[in-house]
């Protein structure tokens, strides 16, 4: 007897069910942009995970099979799909508390704190510091709390669940970081800091990006979780980052690099890339990684130059456009600037400053496609005032300049900018958290 499947892909999740029957497996896509095919003698086979409309049936290990018969496959597109949206993660660095506001482009649908099962609100200490809420670091299809103690040294996940309103702020578990077997939480050493959290090593799950401020050595974790949840180190999958085996120490705080990002800057690459950001020169640097070792590297230049922008800072990394190398974006006071790569890392004509500056006490803090127009768009907080609301710039993805009027977040009914109350709120990450679905037409 036939059986019918549809497999849905919306936005970067998937459902897989028996057409009229109940949900058989639900995700998120996997991240496979770092997998290189094996080179054969002199034939390099195609990249089946960037072949459109490929589909295959299988397995990469031997630890399951079945035997069927395929009748037909046939690819439908939704012109009209229900596509979910970033929303956005805030922590108040006084009070602790974190907050999640579900998003319906520029309006606020719901908004949650973090809480236990039991419904208590949880407000972690100043000390603990929100690294991201992005990373799916358990593989179950929803983004995961990642946070550091500075002064302990301790490393922290909260498995997140969904709530009543979809949004995922119940911790369903929590862990701290464990060596191998042991009883007591791992502490890293003074001047090791959690930087980023992101799938370094492309095994589809994220690693842990550590710098140390002192010696400026950098390291990557591989994870371990077990059916519980505790979290150990896995020690024969992490390590310093390398230069033909020896551990590279850029200088630290002394020297004034630190990591300002991590993108692909790379042209004809997927491979993560670290962004350095020098504080007394004002410079910039790539290293292309592969795995944990540096492959290549590079000063941001003009023509050649290496660029050295006083009084900029680079505030957000992330493909604005949608195609290429990630941009870099700038903030020198109220002037933001956008900056696109080439090859060599050199900067290119479409870099600009834009014509429209922010209001003073703005920042950049996050980038996010609230309008889903296919780029990305600077989110912006009001640090000068308690009555601190939330302004969207809307960029225009060819000439990265503004395209609409600047808008601000209201939560229904009220049509007046939302405000969180108090300027020490920031946002932590922008992407999608559980918010409602939105229609995005594609007809």
């Amino acid at each position: 007897m036939a059986t019918d499947y549809n497999l849905t892909i919306v936005g970067d999740s998937y459902t897989l069910s028996s057409v009229g029957g109940s949900t058989i497996l639900s995700g998120r896509l996997r991240d496979y942009s770092a997998f290189k095919p094996q080179v054969l003698g002199p034939v390099t086979p195609p990249n089946p995970y960037a072949l459109a409309n490929f589909v295959f049936l299988g397995d990469n290990t031997p630890q399951a099979g079945a035997t069927f018969t395929l009748e037909r496959a046939a690819i439908v597109q939704n012109t009209n799909p229900q596509v979910p949206q970033p929303d956005l993660l805030l922590r108040n660095s006084g009070s602790g508390e974190v907050r999640i506001l579900g998003l319906s482009q520029n309006q606020i649908a719901n908004s949650e704190s973090i809480q236990t099962t039991g419904g208590a609100v949880v407000n972690p200490a100043a000390d603990w510091k929100l690294v991201t809420g992005k990373a799916d670091v358990n593989g179950d299809g929803i983004r995961d709390l990642v946070w550091f103690n500075s002064t302990s040294g301790e490393s922290a996940i909260w498995y997140m669940q969904k709530g009543n309103t979809g949004l995922s702020n119940i911790i369903g578990s929590a862990s701290l970081l464990y060596l191998p077997n042991a009883q007591t939480s791992f502490k890293v050493g003074q001047g090791w800091q959690l930087t980023a959290v992101e799938d370094f090593l492309g095994d589809s799950r994220p690693e842990f990006l550590w710098e140390e401020r002192n010696s400026g050595s950098t390291a990557i974790w591989k994870l371990d979780i077990a059916s519980n949840g505790r979290t150990d180190l896995n020690l024969a999958g992490s390590s310093f980052v390398t230069f033909n085996g020896a551990t590279i120490q850029t200088g630290g705080t002394a020297a004034g690099w630190r990591i300002a990002g991590v993108g692909n800057f790379t042209v004809n690459s997927s491979a993560k890339n670290l962004l350095w950001f020098n504080e007394n020169t004002s410079e910039t640097a790539v290293w292309q990684l592969d795995g944990t070792a540096l492959v290549g590297s590079g000063f941001v230049n003009f023509q050649g130059t290496s660029l050295k922008p006083v009084g900029w800072k680079p505030v957000a990394v992330g493909n604005l456009d949608g195609v290429g190398p990630d941009e870099i974006v700038w903030q020198n006071g109220t002037a933001v600037a956008v900056w696109n790569l080439g090859s060599n890392y050199g900067v290119t004509d479409r870099s600009v400053v834009l014509s429209q500056g922010l209001a003073a006490g703005e920042q950049v803090q996050a980038l996010a496609d609230l309008n889903l127009d296919g780029s990305l768009d600077l989110v912006v907080r009001q640090k000068a005032s308690d009555v601190s609301g939330i302004p969207i710039y809307y960029l225009n993805k060819t000439t990265f300049q503004l395209t609409t009027p600047i808008q601000f977040l209201v939560q229904p009914p009220a049509t007046t900018a939302y405000s969180t109350g108090d300027r020490r709120f920031d946002i932590i990450d922008a992407v999608d958290l559980g918010g409602p679905l939105v229609t995005l037409n594609l007809g």
